[in-house]
């Protein structure tokens, strides 16, 4: 490759590394952006000489920069302004995790410390138009009838009748070979009301129409309504971004609970 050619590549990758530079945390990476925008700038005034000399200089000044930036990265000070112990995990790509959370989220007695708050308020998700005192509330994951397993199931008393939520959630996969009819066949008589949930990013409708279709935004809105405290107001907030970056493609901000 020519000498011009190389110049001109390396001048639009420096360009690139800026711009990425503006979207950093400026206090750590604040060192290493001047001394790139002095190197950029520095090459942009004294191009021709640059070329002239076979940039040499620029290439030693490329050389330390480097350096640097390995020093840097060596002494822990680099970093990303985002972090979300659910994606730390690993556990983004499995519908399994979001499922275990939000059976650990419905459930009242869970170290969580919001007793039946969330599972309230996904109740009323559901505009049932009555309300419950939840009593005796027992969840479960993956609990197998005849011929259908569905993903969440909760069952609680409310003044001395029984009633039950089935969840399917269905994340990254599409509904199953009748999946919805066999699971309104095996637990429409669980309980003296059974109520349907189809769970899904966008809402959508699954084949059997006494499922009610709820989305994650709506698990969201849920979510950020809720008022924990200590460590499940930061998982929880964990929770919500790792939805909004991975599930409803909202954003990446930063949000409190």
């Amino acid at each position: 490759m020519r000498e011009t050619e190389s110049i001109k590549k390396l001048e639009e990758g420096l360009e690139r590394f800026r711009r990425f530079f503006e979207k950093e945390d400026k206090e750590k990476t604040g060192d290493f952006k001047i001394k790139l925008e002095k190197l950029v700038n520095d090459y942009a005034e004294h191009k021709e000489l640059l070329e002239k000399e076979k940039n040499q200089l620029f290439k030693r000044r490329i050389e330390t920069l480097r350096s640097d930036l390995e020093n840097t990265i060596a002494n822990g000070k680099w970093t990303k302004n985002f972090f979300n112990i659910i994606e730390v995990l690993g556990l983004t790509k499995w519908e399994e995790s979001y499922s275990n959370i939000l059976a650990w989220l419905l459930n009242p007695y869970e170290g969580h410390g919001l007793g039946d708050q969330f599972l309230r308020r996904f109740i009323e998700e559901l505009n049932l138009k009555k309300s419950f005192r939840f009593e005796f509330v027992q969840t479960h994951r993956e609990l197998s009838g005849p011929t259908s397993i569905p993903d969440i199931v909760v069952d609680w008393k409310s003044q001395g009748e029984s009633f039950s939520l089935i969840i399917e959630n269905k994340i990254f996969s599409q509904e199953g070979d009748k999946q919805t009819q066999r699971q309104y066949r095996d637990f429409s008589k669980r309980a003296k009301e059974v109520y349907f949930v189809f769970l899904t990013p966008g809402g959508y409708s699954p084949l059997n129409e006494n499922f009610k279709p709820v989305s994650y935004s709506q698990v969201i809105k849920i979510l950020k309504g809720l008022e924990p405290k200590g460590h499940a107001k930061i998982f929880l907030e964990h929770f919500v971004e790792c939805l909004k970056r991975n599930i409803t493609r909202e954003g990446n901000e930063n949000e409190e609970i």
